[in-house]
């Protein structure tokens, strides 16, 4: 009987050995797996393809087992396949829009903004039929148009305003029975996102007679984003 539990005693002890030493080897797998994860990180960060993927499988090979080597290796090439995908690039919002006068203006007004009532084109919604003023939705390199239809009774010279900085101006004189005119200014600016642009008679010469807008021919502004 004592004999028996002296074997018995003896074998528990070789177990927990055993036990004790494998718990180790996995501590100690668990710590060196631990490292290269840490290590490859370091190298997706730094974006470097200069560690080839072999010299990897050697390292693993020697400190993890065949399964732990697998995984590192198909995260290598998802690195490798995800460097090759060139981002996409940045679209540019399209910007423009393009209104006219629903009808005749008669004013003698200085410094008057003109208002395009009919919006047929407003693409990023820019323009205000209700106030003439385009308000700059991006930074950008813009174009800017207006044409103003005078008859022959009419005179007056017409401003492109950026804030409160006149960018541009065109004027219009006729004289003659049965004449008629279009006015036509165009700048290309840059602006910046929240400045108003807008047409306006000019601010120190009196403006005289009808701005004509119809069928025939119409008063209108456009504007459009070239370059952003």
């Amino acid at each position: 009987m004592n004999r028996k539990f002296l074997d018995m005693e003896r074998l528990l002890r070789d177990q927990n050995k055993r036990i004790q030493k494998l718990e180790h080897t996995v501590a100690s797998q668990k710590m060196e797996i631990n490292e290269l994860n840490s290590e490859l990180a370091n190298v997706k960060m730094q974006n470097s393809d200069k560690i080839e993927l072999k010299g990897f499988r050697e390292q693993l090979n020697r400190k993890v087992d065949p399964k732990v080597d697998n995984n590192l290796v198909h995260l290598v090439k998802n690195k490798r396949l995800l460097e090759g995908i060139q981002p996409s690039p940045v679209p540019i919002h399209t910007t423009a829009f393009y209104a006219y006068m629903n009808q005749t203006l008669t004013t003698l007004d200085q410094n008057r903004i003109l208002i395009f009532d009919t919006v047929k084109t407003n693409i990023n919604g820019g323009y205000s039929p209700y106030t003439g003023i385009f308000r700059v939705p991006v930074d950008g390199v813009y174009g800017f148009t207006f044409s103003v239809r005078e008859d022959s009774t009419s005179y007056g010279s017409y401003e492109i305003i950026k804030n409160a900085e006149a960018v541009g101006s065109a004027i219009g004189i006729v004289e003659g029975i049965n004449i008629q005119e279009q006015v036509i200014g165009t700048v290309i600016i840059s602006a910046s996102q929240g400045d108003d642009i807008f047409v306006r008679t000019h601010s120190s010469i009196q403006h005289h007679g009808a701005i004509l807008s119809n069928t025939h021919g119409r008063s209108m502004f456009a504007g459009w984003l070239i370059s952003h």
